[in-house]
């Protein structure tokens, strides 16, 4: 029989490493793959800060707002705790990405909630409420402390009429946040930034991404 022998991981400073981008432009693809790539050395492990519909907070919320709905009263007060519910997990998961970044591990974001991505017509994952109110006011303090940029972060920009050929969310948000990533891109952002071609090959991506991070985090042992 195969003895089995522990892993042992490299020893680095812990990272994160955020992930933004258009939707449709391959982010959830890519922190799949760059995932399991570092996780052959590192500590390294996987978290998503968009919405979390699947919990079952937000599952029973949207079960009552359907019922209220359907008897006539209006939905709009559950809709609104949905909303901070959903900052609230949002939160949550950010902690617990903090914690494996200070054991010295590695975390690779998906969609990870910058504030320059924020007050748009359709909303970068941003707060819904805009602070409005006794709701919007839990949800922005939620959202505040999630703002912090990441150690390292990647870009994936892709042509408008890319991502409009990919099934997903209707083309007037996506020309929206496609928008919003060519702006952030015209800035200077204060943390290692590199940005990928969103029509490239997802294996070309990455590929890309995993140098990156490598370099990055052996520069900074």
């Amino acid at each position: 029989m195969r003895r089995q022998f522990p892993r042992r991981f490299a020893r680095i400073p812990g990272v994160s490493v955020g992930v933004v981008g258009a939707d449709g432009a391959g982010k959830t693809t890519l922190v799949a793959g760059l995932t399991r790539l570092l996780n052959y050395k590192l500590d390294a492990k996987r978290f998503y800060l968009g919405q979390q519909k699947s919990s079952r907070s937000q599952r029973w919320l949207l079960f009552l707002q359907k019922k209220v709905t359907r008897i006539g009263k209006s939905g709009l007060l559950v809709r609104k705790i949905r909303d901070v519910d959903c900052m609230r997990l949002r939160y949550s998961e950010f902690k617990r990405c903090r914690q494996l970044v200070k054991k010295g591990g590695l975390a690779v974001i998906d969609r990870y909630p910058l504030r320059e991505l924020r007050g748009l017509p359709a909303g970068m994952d941003s707060p819904k409420l805009a602070g409005k109110g006794v709701l919007g006011f839990f949800e922005m303090l939620f959202a505040d402390r999630i703002s912090a940029y990441p150690d390292l972060l990647i870009v994936i920009s892709a042509p408008l009429p890319s991502l409009l050929g990919r099934d997903g969310t209707n083309p007037e948000v996506r020309a929206d946040k496609a928008a919003a990533i060519e702006q952030l891109l015209s800035g200077d952002l204060p943390v290692k930034c590199l940005v990928l071609d969103g029509t490239s090959e997802p294996n070309e991506l990455v590929d890309a991404a995993h140098r990156f991070v490598w370099e990055e985090t052996a520069s900074q042992s």
